[in-house]
């Protein structure tokens, strides 16, 4: 089962305008995904998703004769800033109510996913095929939006003077906004609008193509390839439980390998109010699987979000790819173990010998509650083929 973030495809590339109103359901969806991804979005940010939707990336591409060549050295002027910034983006997401744009990330032209090339004349298509509404068509639209956004206010930084500077910038029949401070700073966004049919068809492929992932059955030996203290405590493994049907991962860098019961087994540790948590006491089995640095961002994501909250897989751009045995890994995943359980046990702070561990890692710490401890048998290591 695949998980992206929904995408809606444009079937013409003229902006329409309802003239009875506009989808209030999808204004709310919008605004309520924006708040769970990005909770530091200030009113600017909001209104700067929205008018993208309408307006695409048309705005950025100068009129003159040099207008492609100054578009192209800035977009090779950021990606080359974007180069190590640590930014919590998907690979790909929706814009706005209609879906018309993806805002794509500049890290899938980084890590070499997509050649600059392309998704420079991907962009550039996009800038000049599609048909810009007047702003007096957009004021009209924003009117209606902006009702909808007043219901969030408690929750949206900055709403009232960011309200009155938008009000007065339609008015004098501008529309373009940049990303407010606060967002820029939380979330180091790098990215180009693309046309929605334009990115299916001439990037997605790409994405898909790099993320496609045959799992091949390898000896246990493999895992003495292997240095367990840098895989788990430094590149980290995501934890997922469940099934093709409901399952949930997490993000773990405690953790490790070894030989009990006359078995290979790992062991876990997994806090009790971790969403996962409850998929794993559901179920028998589990996975413990293992990424690129590539990943580095979807396995922050995976750590960060609660997927009581967010759908995390979708926020990651990760592929869901169930396993012969019922449970699930994914696609990305350079290698895979499948597990069964065989044991847990609750800590307790009677049992912690050395205090000093207790008081450093549980006593009065956020999210400090004692672990569950598993120790699972692994009955299958799979690499990934790509």
């Amino acid at each position: 089962m695949k998980r992206i973030f929904p995408l809606i495809l444009s079937i013409v590339s003229t902006v329409v305008f309802a003239s009875n109103g506009i989808d209030r359901d999808a204004i709310r969806a919008v605004i309520e995904r924006q708040m769970t991804a990005y909770p530091q979005s200030t009113l600017m940010d909001y209104y700067k998703n929205l008018f993208q939707d309408a307006f695409g990336p048309g705005h950025l591409i100068g009129e003159n004769d040099d207008a492609e060549a100054s578009a192209r050295n800035y977009l090779l002027a950021e990606c080359k800033a974007a180069k190590g910034e640590n930014d919590l983006y998907a690979d790909y997401e929706p814009t706005g109510i209609h879906g018309r744009f993806c805002r794509v990330n500049l890290s899938v032209v980084n890590d070499g996913r997509v050649p600059f090339d392309v998704f420079f004349a991907a962009f550039m298509q996009s800038a000049r095929r599609f048909v810009l509404p007047s702003v007096a068509e957009w004021a009209k639209e924003w009117k209606e939006i902006s009702r909808e956004l007043r219901k969030y206010k408690r929750k949206i930084a900055n709403f009232d003077a960011d309200c009155a500077a938008i009000d007065a910038m339609l008015a004098a029949g501008k529309y373009v906004v940049h990303h407010s401070k606060q967002y820029s700073d939380a979330y180091h966004p790098h990215y180009r609008l693309i046309e929605t049919s334009i990115f299916e068809q001439q990037i997605k492929p790409l994405l898909q193509s790099k993320t496609s992932n045959n799992m091949k059955k390898q000896d246990l030996s493999v895992l003495g390839n292997e240095d367990v203290f840098k895989l788990i405590g430094e590149e980290w493994m995501l934890v997922t439980a469940g099934t093709n049907d409901k399952f949930n991962t997490m993000t773990a860098s405690w953790g490790g390998f070894g030989w009990l019961w006359n078995k290979p087994v790992a062991f876990i540790f997994i806090r009790p109010e971790r969403y996962t948590h409850d998929f794993i006491e559901q179920n028998d089995r589990l996975t413990l699987s293992f990424y690129d640095e590539d990943y580095r961002k979807a396995l922050q994501i995976c750590g960060t979000k609660s997927g009581r909250d967010i759908d995390k897989v979708k926020a990651a751009n990760l592929t869901p790819q169930p396993m012969e045995s019922g449970t699930m890994t994914f696609a990305e995943a350079r290698m895979t173990l499948d597990c069964r359980k065989l044991f847990k046990t609750e800590m307790t702070e009677a049992s912690f010998i050395d205090k000093e561990t207790l008081a450093r890692w549980y006593n009065n710490q956020p999210g400090g509650s004692l672990h569950t401890i598993y120790v699972v048998e692994i009955e299958g290591v799979y690499t990934g083929e790509k």
